[in-house]
């Protein structure tokens, strides 16, 4: 991301009391990240990509960025960054 500018809003989003995510702490303080702890109320459930996907919106309406950059394995957000790419291209 710093070849293409700074980083304003850093945010990692996931229900760090589970096994797999449970070692991401250290990475999201070291990378100075503000964690965002989202418990998964029902296994199966989306909590976690529902919130980041209204953050990202709230984020997106502000006008107060010039970019995004979204990281993740999965594929379920490629329409929040076609909707983000839609917007910014206005």
């Amino acid at each position: 991301m710093s070849r293409y500018g700074t980083a304003t809003i850093k945010r990692g989003y996931g229900d760090r009391t589970t096994q797999n995510l449970r070692t991401w702490t250290d990475v999201l303080h070291t990378m100075a990240i503000f964690p965002i702890q989202q418990l998964s109320y029902n296994s199966g459930k989306i909590a976690t990509d529902s919130a980041l996907i209204i953050d990202a919106m709230d984020v997106l309406h502000t006008g107060s960025v010039d970019g995004f950059c979204l990281v993740s394995s999965d594929s379920d957000f490629a329409r929040l960054a076609t909707r983000i790419c839609e917007e910014v291209s206005n």
